[in-house]
């Protein structure tokens, strides 16, 4: 790499939040929440690791295997922030307490060498104020269908990879309207 901004450019290049990562993501935190209360800003880590990513304390700028690193361990938070924010809109998860939020900074630490020196210093990547304990709503704590909570779950565990993507459409389509109450167009649908 020539330079720690144009590196910053090659990580910001490098997230991939893809809606596979986001529903392996909402099941991950599904399959805590059926267990009792849970803590998304605890979880984070968690599930990167789950995906096989470890958090990169310093990235070397040289070593580009370091920068994708970084990039896939920020792109599994961000699938994770964005799989809490779905389900807890969809109502499926609620906070325990409104005003309890914490702040999920990302500073990403880099080291630069050049010839005999070496510079360091940090990259500030978007943070996301996460609710700090969440519960599976009423409704929905008694039954543990959990395909049918979220229409990307559905998808997933049907299993039908590669499918066109108006069918995988159609399949989310038919679970919204399961949801809501709507059986026959959702029957329909299927």
């Amino acid at each position: 790499m020539a330079k720690p901004d144009e590196a910053q450019e090659v990580l910001g290049s490098m997230l991939n939040v893809t809606r596979q990562l986001v529903s392996f993501a909402k099941e991950f935190i599904l399959a805590r929440a059926f267990e009792g209360p849970i803590s998304p800003p605890d979880l984070l880590n968690e599930f990167a690791e789950s995906q096989g990513v470890e958090k990169v304390d310093k990235v070397d700028i040289d070593r580009t295997g370091e920068i994708t690193q970084a990039a896939r361990y920020y792109s599994s938070c961000m699938a994770f922030i964005e799989a809490q924010a779905a389900l807890t809109g969809q109502g499926v998860l609620l906070p325990t307490d409104n005003r309890s939020h914490r702040n999920v900074a990302f500073a990403q630490r880099w080291i630069w060498h050049r010839g005999s020196s070496s510079n360091s210093g940090s990259w500030h990547l978007p943070g996301f104020i996460l609710p700090e304990e969440l519960v599976l709503a009423p409704s929905v704590k008694g039954s543990k269908s959990e395909p049918l909570i979220d229409p990307d779950l559905f998808v997933l565990y049907t299993g039908i990879d590669g499918a066109d993507q108006d069918v995988e459409e159609a399949l989310r389509d038919a679970i919204d309207c399961f949801r809501h109450e709507l059986f026959r167009p959702s029957v329909t649908m299927l």
